[in-house]
């Protein structure tokens, strides 16, 4: 598990102008989580995920380890702020990194490069075939072995990275926008890559991204960076279902403008109501039986449907045809657990 807490970095200009790259981040990441961190561009994201193993160091905070520092012998959690720099190299070596532009050695072979850190770690030539061999198996790239990264496509090299990334048998797999270098059909691949190693060998993964596509395919968590802070976070489900923040309705294309055309069509008694439904809910005959219970009409504006983590999440844009028996309305619905937000 990996606890963060209140931290913050705080860079200084030339001219020695504070310059906030995220501010009292709190993040409680569990064993065996995918966990997406999603923001745009210029949010915090890669500080936060080069603070998370000390490529840079934050001004305030505590980054907490549990269950991941062999050699301390203990289950508590442990602040890697505090330790000494040969305890940060043993826990670096339990936290992979995957790079967005793959950072292969260009004059190496595929073999040579998942076989680099094994080499600094001076593990014996005939373990370190044998553990190259087993990662390159993993990728599917074993017929790749003797090929140099030119030779390589783009999903071929990132798959190089994942398994050098594996190499050292780590903990964590932290990736700073693994896939967005990728077209959409090898984006799948990689993802489905990430899952499959998350799944087998239980291996926490957190994945930086601005692509909500990545989030909904393999995270089941997720927090939501902008301007350096974390707007919200938490199940994938639940966030695609109910987001909050108008910059996480902006990455699902959920802010919601009716038309200004249907609003004056409307007479001062109707409502326009977005509803959401979740799993079952998707498939129920929610609207005819409104409209039978409550003597209403109900006409569909709007919807649309998608599957997250598996789960079907549907959103409904309606207007119904008048404000009298709203209220039970409501209460039916939510007593039903399907979502409700009046945008009139």
């Amino acid at each position: 598990m990996i606890k963060i807490n209140n931290l913050t970095k705080i860079y200084k200009s030339k001219n020695f102008k504070e310059i906030i790259g995220f501010e009292n981040l709190n993040l409680t990441i569990n064993e065996g989580d995918i966990f997406g961190i999603i923001g745009p561009s210029g949010a915090g994201k890669s500080s936060v995920l080069r603070c998370i193993n000390l490529l840079e160091k934050p001004t305030n905070g505590e980054i907490l380890f549990k269950n991941i520092l062999d050699f301390k012998n203990t289950n508590d959690f442990i602040n890697i702020l505090d330790l000494s720099n040969k305890e940060l190299i043993s826990i670096r070596k339990k936290i992979g990194v995957i790079f967005q532009n793959f950072n292969l050695l260009m004059n190496s072979t595929v073999f040579e490069n998942i076989a680099f850190p094994l080499r600094i770690n001076k593990m014996s030539d005939s373990d370190i075939t044998k553990k190259v061999n087993e990662l390159l198996k993993l990728v599917d790239l074993y017929d790749k072995k003797d090929s140099y990264p030119s030779q390589l496509s783009g999903g071929q090299k990132q798959r190089v990275g994942i398994a050098r990334a594996l190499a050292n048998d780590p903990k964590v797999l932290l990736c700073d926008e693994a896939t967005s270098a990728l077209d959409p059909s090898t984006t799948d691949s990689i993802l489905s890559l990430l899952k499959s190693i998350n799944e087998k060998f239980n291996i926490t993964i957190i994945l930086i991204t601005h692509e909500m596509d990545v989030i909904k395919n393999i995270c089941n968590k997720v927090a939501v960076l902008d301007k350096g802070k974390i707007v919200e976070q938490g199940y994938v489900t639940d966030i695609f279902a109910n987001p909050a923040s108008n910059i996480t309705k902006k990455f699902l294309n959920q802010n919601i403008t009716v038309p200004d055309s249907i609003k004056n069509s409307c007479e001062n008694s109707h409502s326009i109501v977005k509803l959401t439904f979740l799993g079952s809910n998707t498939t129920t005959s929610t609207i005819s039986h409104i409209s039978r219970e409550f003597n209403v009409d109900i006409n569909i504006i709007s919807g649309n449907i998608d599957v997250v983590q598996n789960i079907q999440i549907g959103h409904l844009i309606v207007n119904i045809a008048s404000n009298k028996n709203l209220d039970d309305i409501r209460n039916y619905l939510i007593n039903n657990d399907i979502g409700w937000e009046v945008l009139n």
